[in-house]
């Protein structure tokens, strides 16, 4: 199998592009959930978002979640679904866990479920992760037991609403935890739906 093309602490930043228009991602952004009481929200996201919290462009999008060596594809296949923006944020919680929580906006339905297919597709093939249906959510998940960079396992969910990717994602020390992801999932999915 090839390299994994979601971004890992060693993609370079790529050039900004014109930032989207600010009231359709800080609309977006104010979807996401907020950070709990006791966390603290992240100033500097972990080693392997690439870019920034807040509002992202195509390029800072591309950046966050893709590896160099898919920047070209990525870019190409988010301009093609109709990329409008995207908003990410994160958290750290008292117990080391931290969430980050992505929300990607594309002109219509088509080209979130597109966007959504594309990395159901990719995880299913990904042999270091462990896949996941999730019906109730009409949602896919993976489970990721291998540390990363930053010494933490994760679970990450996605599915679609409307026009929006909703992708989130629980780093834990040492032990994936899939069920708490789920939880903080549905709770961006109601979030969503308010």
């Amino acid at each position: 199998m090839s390299p994994s093309p979601l971004a890992s602490s060693s993609t370079p930043a790529v050039a900004e592009s014109p930032v989207a228009p600010a009231d359709a991602g800080e609309k977006l952004l104010a979807m996401a959930l907020p950070v709990p009481p006791g966390a603290t929200g992240w100033k500097q996201p972990p080693v392997r978002l690439t870019t920034r919290t807040g509002v992202l462009n195509l390029d800072q999008f591309i950046a966050a979640l893709y590896t160099s060596e898919w920047t070209e594809t990525a870019t190409r296949q988010a301009k093609n679904r109709g990329f409008v923006v995207a908003a990410c944020h994160g958290w750290k919680n008292p117990d080391r866990s931290q969430v980050e929580v992505m929300l990607v906006e594309y002109e219509s339905a088509e080209g979130a479920q597109s966007m959504y297919r594309g990395l159901r597709k990719l995880w299913t093939e990904d042999t270091s992760t462990t896949f996941f249906d999730d019906p109730d959510d009409q949602a896919a998940g993976l489970v990721h037991a291998q540390l990363n960079e930053d010494g933490m396992a994760y679970a990450s969910l996605i599915t679609t609403r409307r026009n929006v990717v909703i992708y989130i994602t629980r780093f834990t020390p040492a032990v994936p935890d899939q069920e708490t992801a789920q939880e903080l999932f549905r709770q961006q999915l109601h979030a969503f739906a308010d």
